[in-house]
């Protein structure tokens, strides 16, 4: 039914988002290891009966200038890491991902605390749930390769 599909629908969006803002929202700070950098307001929308209507999420990435330089003992974005320690082969060879050691955009800190590959994993999963093809996927991870260099 069409009620279903959409509690369904809702459903997947509400679990699917949480690791993809986490990887490109959060980061290491000298505070928190996993610190949002960004705000967040969900707007849920209901019919009178109740009923799921739609929901939009206005997002507010608050260090932009985080990209390309950081505080000592801080780290860029998750997400960077992700990609370098979980993608495999194939798609680093896709978008001439190099080893995390010859990128000026990471900071000093030592990468071995990420569980990249899983992380990794989660991500692409999360992005899959909330209907984003591969094609859209690789094409993100390409823009972030293309960042790094």
């Amino acid at each position: 039914s069409a009620k279903l599909d959409e509690t369904q629908s809702l459903e997947l969006i509400t679990l699917g988002i949480g690791p993809v803002l986490e990887a490109f929202g959060n980061a290491k700070t000298v505070a928190n290891d996993n610190s949002s950098r960004f705000g967040k307001f969900i707007l849920v929308k209901f019919k009178e009966n109740g009923a799921y209507h739609c929901a939009s999420i206005q997002k507010y990435l608050l260090e932009k200038t985080r990209i390309i330089s950081q505080e000592v003992e801080e780290r860029n974005y998750h997400v960077f890491y992700y990609l370098l320690l979980g993608a495999e082969d194939s798609l680093r060879d896709k978008i001439h991902l190099l080893h995390h050691e010859q990128y000026n955009y990471l900071g000093e800190e030592s990468m071995t605390v990420y569980q990249g590959t899983s992380e990794f994993h989660r991500l692409r999963e999360s992005l899959t749930m909330l209907r984003f093809s591969d094609e859209i996927q690789n094409s993100m991870f390409t823009l972030l390769s293309a960042i790094l260099h």
